[in-house]
C-alpha cells in the first residue's frame, strides 16, 4: 500500500508541477493538445487493461507522434521558435506515461496479492470443464446416481457493514474475498473426487455417487461448516440426476433456480465471528481433479 500511495503523489505531484509552470512560467508556453494529452495518458494507462504489457519502445513513440499530430490540427507551431516548446512538451508527455506506468505496476500488483491471499492454494488444482460433462454422461449412460449443487453466500447473514463500502471497487474485493472463503470451505469439507467450479457469482459442486437421499446430510455439512469457519449462511439449491434432469444444462438450471429461491431455516441466527480461512458458462473447476471413465 506505500508504494501505491508514494507512486500516485509523484504523478499528481508532477502533473501539478506541469500546468504550474505552464501557467506561471514567461518563457514556456505549452499548447492546448499537450495540456489535454497529458492527463488523458495518466488516466488510460492506469484502466485500459493489460497496460503493464505495453511495450515502451513503441508506446513512448506513438504517443509523442499523437501529440505532434493534435498540435498540427489545432495549428499549433512545431518548429522554430515553438521547438523548444514541443521538446518539453514531448518529454513531459514521456515523464507521464512512465510515471502512469509506474502506479499501475503496483496496483497490479497489490490485486495479484489480494488474490493470492484471498483464494491461496485453490487455484493449485484446476481441471477442465469437460470432466463437468463427462462425469454426468458417465453417470447417464452407467445409470449411476449423480448431484449437483449451486451454492452462493446469503448476503443478508454477512456481518459487514456494506453502507461504509462506497466505491465499487471496495465492494468487489468484499465480494471476491467471500466467494473465495467459500470456495476454500467447500475445498476443505468435501471429499478429492468431488468436483468445485466457480460459476459467475457462485459455485457448482458435482457430487459422483450421491443420490437424492443423501443430499440433505451434505447440505447441512456445508452450511455448518461456512458458518463455522466463515461466520455467513449458504444459499443451496440442489438437482438430481436422472429425477430433475437428464442433462448438465438442466441439472444447472434447476439447482441454480434451488439456490435463488433458498430459504434458510434460521435467517436470523446470528453469524458466527471466525476469521475466514484462507448454455452454462465455462466455470472454473477448482476442486477434484480426478480421471474417471
Amino acid at each position: 500500500m506505500t508504494k501505491i500511495r508514494v507512486s500516485v503523489v509523484l504523478l499528481l505531484v508532477w502533473l501539478i508541477a506541469y500546468y504550474l509552470v505552464d501557467w506561471w512560467s514567461p518563457g514556456l508556453k505549452f499548447a492546448p493538445a499537450a495540456d489535454v494529452l497529458l492527463p488523458a495518458t495518466a488516466v488510460g494507462l492506469l484502466v485500459i487493461p493489460g497496460v503493464l504489457q505495453l511495450n515502451l519502445g513503441w508506446l513512448i513513440p506513438a504517443l509523442i507522434a499523437l501529440l505532434l499530430v493534435l498540435k498540427w490540427a489545432t495549428g499549433a507551431p512545431l518548429i522554430g521558435e515553438a521547438l523548444s516548446d514541443t521538446v518539453t512538451e514531448a518529454l513531459a508527455l514521456t515523464v507521464t506515461a512512465l510515471l502512469a506506468r509506474y502506479v499501475s505496476k503496483h496496483i497490479t500488483a497489490f490485486e495479484e496479492a489480494m488474490a493470492q491471499m484471498t483464494i491461496g492454494q485453490i487455484r493449485e488444482r484446476r481441471a477442465r470443464y469437460g470432466e463437468v460433462y463427462n462425469e454426468v454422461r458417465r453417470a447417464r449412460l452407467h445409470h449411476r446416481p449423480l448431484s449437483v449443487l449451486a451454492v452462493r453466500y446469503d448476503g443478508h447473514s454477512v456481518n459487514i457493514a456494506l453502507e461504509r463500502i462506497v466505491r465499487d471497487a471496495q465492494q468487489a474485493m468484499v465480494t471476491h474475498y467471500l466467494l473465495a472463503s467459500v470456495g476454500q470451505v467447500l475445498n476443505d469439507a468435501l471429499a478429492d473426487y468431488n468436483i468445485v467450479a466457480r460459476r459467475g457469482d457462485h459455485y457448482l459442486v458435482l457430487l459422483p455417487e450421491t443420490p437424492a437421499e443423501a443430499l440433505p446430510e451434505t447440505i447441512q455439512h456445508l452450511r455448518r461448516a461456512c458458518l463455522e469457519q466463515v461466520g455467513i449462511q449458504l444459499q443451496i439449491g440442489a438437482a438430481c440426476l436422472p429425477d430433475d434432469a437428464t442433462t448438465l444444462e438442466g441439472l444447472v438450471d434447476k439447482a441454480t433456480v434451488g439456490m435463488q429461491s433458498d430459504v434458510l431455516p434460521d435467517a436470523t441466527a446470528q453469524p458466527v465471528s471466525h476469521p475466514a480461512q484462507g448454455g452454462v458458462a465455462m466455470p472454473e473447476v477448482i476442486h477434484g481433479d480426478v480421471d474417471r471413465p
